[in-house]
């Protein structure tokens, strides 16, 4: 009984992870052989690797335990490292397991992907290991469609494809909830800043009389946070001209902030 463990990269707790997968296939083996009263078969652990990692060192395959009375047991494991293998020779080989990791190994083209797609195509039940081939090669060689080179229908039978359309699925609508919620964000920003220029447009025609002409223009270029300190101080004012010193110094605010973007602007063009 073989029990397969795939790692992105060697870690430091491989080696416990693969222990741990072999005492639960040898617990269920237990199990299985009592039930059909027939000896139990030992289980090989192989840790399969994808990728050589950052510190680009070789995993360790031999775990230590120390048992009760101070007894030693030393257990081997069997490791696999993909990168290290030749991607053209696998691909022609008959290592059905090893199919589906062709983009990432050694020396790999993307006509290793397609021999390997056509090696699986002759297998029956092979639609899961096709789809994850696919998957990789999509990651390694992004210039091709891999899963319209698989028959629709044999996509639709793979759990893999499946899996891989649904969280597509929920991406898609988490960035749309985004999405939405960004453009509601930005869309009641805009009615509350247009009902803070009406209401300073109010409070100015009832201390003044009228608004001068340029207000409206001048509170167009006033963000949220601006247009709420200026209704504050409108609020208070009672007579004709504290609204007018109010009005002055927002039109020398405006006129600093045209002179600073006319500085801004020929700097540019001299750069240019």
């Amino acid at each position: 009984m073989l029990v397969v463990e795939v790692e992105h990269e060697p870690r430091h707790d491989s080696v416990d992870r693969a222990l741990f997968g072999w005492a639960r296939a040898q617990d269920q083996e237990r199990r299985a052989a009592r039930r059909a009263r027939r000896r139990a078969r030992d289980a090989l652990v192989l840790i399969v690797y994808l990728r050589r990692g950052r510190r680009r060192g070789r995993a360790r395959d031999t775990a230590c335990f120390e048992l009760a009375g101070g007894q030693r047991v030393e257990c081997r494991f069997a490791s696999l490292n993909v990168w290290e293998l030749d991607g053209p020779a696998q691909a022609a080989s008959g290592e059905v397991g090893l199919l589906p990791f062709v983009p990432l190994m050694a020396r790999a083209r993307p006509e290793d992907v397609g021999r390997a797609l056509e090696r699986l195509d002759r297998l029956r039940a092979a639609a899961d290991l096709r789809a994850s081939l696919a998957l990789l090669a999509g990651r390694a060689f992004p210039g091709h469609d891999w899963f319209a080179k698989i028959p629709r229908e044999e996509l639709m039978a793979s759990s893999v494809y499946r899996q891989i359309l649904a969280e597509g699925r929920a991406e898609g609508r988490a960035e749309g909830r985004a999405e939405g919620r960004a453009e509601g964000r930005a869309e009641g920003r805009a009615e509350a800043e247009t009902s803070l220029r009406a209401v300073v447009l109010s409070l100015v025609r009832a201390r003044r009389g009228r608004a001068p002409r340029d207000l409206a223009r001048r509170l167009a270029g006033l963000d949220l946070e601006a247009l709420g300190d200026l209704v504050e101080r409108l609020a208070p004012l009672t007579t004709r001209d504290e609204v007018e010193a109010e009005l002055a110094r927002l039109a020398q605010a405006s006129c600093a902030t045209r002179s600073a973007r006319g500085r801004l602007g020929t700097r540019a063009a001299r750069r240019s």
